[in-house]
């Protein structure tokens, strides 16, 4: 199956709502994407940041996400 799954989200709302995804992509590993969305539908939203969000800086979505604990070692 060579398809992008999105593994976690973050989600920043008040008058509007950002989602920032986790996601494995098939051949370059973990990518991180940010963007705005409707807020009405996770899944349609998660979708949706996935494919057609801004790319996130991976060092500071692994802080985002926890996961430099599990990538780098850190306790």
């Amino acid at each position: 199956m060579n398809e992008m799954k999105v593994l976690d989200v973050r989600w920043f709302s008040g008058t509007s709502c950002v989602g920032i995804v986790r996601v494995d992509m098939p051949y370059e590993g973990i990518k991180y994407f940010i963007s705005g969305c409707t807020g009405q539908d996770e899944e349609v939203d998660k979708e949706h940041i996935a494919a057609w969000g801004a790319t996130f800086p991976n060092d500071v979505g692994d802080m985002l996400f926890g996961s430099q604990r599990k990538t780098h070692g850190i306790s």
